[in-house]
């Protein structure tokens, strides 16, 4: 089967007063398609900067990255923008991603909007779905994000980065927001799933 993304010897180095931090250092995978890789380690080992990496809201420092076979390392512009609607995440923390002027309705809907890809009529039906999908109830539509709880932006978060279907979604610890008895519920469903 064909892989969905390809990395091979990726690298991610800033910086900093001390010194060059490695981030990321030598990292090389592959994942088909309807496939899901795990990435384990301890914090502040570089997991989230793996993933922000590999969808180009940090640059790479070496190493390359291809999405359904072609190379996406060193996309710019329109290109970098086609590239990224197949390729989402769900932040780690939903609160600071969403925008705390914007109601839960817009933030689902704007990479719709954005793409010019669909009607208005297709947007809100899309919109509705997204909502279903992940449960958030009607009357939360015109809600902002300060007037959730971690688990519903988490949710709204979720929304936003399935709404382009994309190919591949970088989940950088999706249930982290959620309480703790969801985040046991979660984690002993994909036990029997996986």
């Amino acid at each position: 089967m064909k892989p969905v993304i390809e990395v091979k010897g990726l690298k991610k180095y800033f910086t900093t007063p001390r010194g060059m931090l490695h981030a990321v250092d030598d990292v090389t995978f592959t994942i088909e398609k309807g496939r899901t890789l795990g990435v384990v380690g301890e914090s502040g080992c570089g997991k989230s900067t793996l993933g922000r990496t590999i969808i180009h809201l940090h640059e790479s420092t070496e190493g390359q990255i291809l999405l359904d076979g072609q190379d996406v390392t060193n996309l710019k512009g329109k290109n970098l923008r086609q590239a990224r609607e197949k390729m989402q995440i769900i932040f780690q923390d939903p609160y600071s991603s969403l925008d705390p002027r914007k109601t839960i309705d817009y933030t689902i809907r704007e990479p719709l909007i954005v793409s010019k890809r669909f009607s208005k009529s297709e947007i809100e039906q899309k919109t509705q779905e997204l909502m279903d999908l992940v449960g958030i109830d009607e009357r939360l539509r015109k809600a902002y994000p300060h007037e959730l709880d971690g688990g519903r932006r988490q949710r709204v978060g979720i929304a936003r980065a399935l709404a382009l279907e994309p190919k591949f979604v970088v989940c950088d610890e999706p249930v982290s927001a959620l309480d703790v008895s969801i985040q046991s519920s979660a984690f002993s469903d994909s036990i029997y799933r996986y």
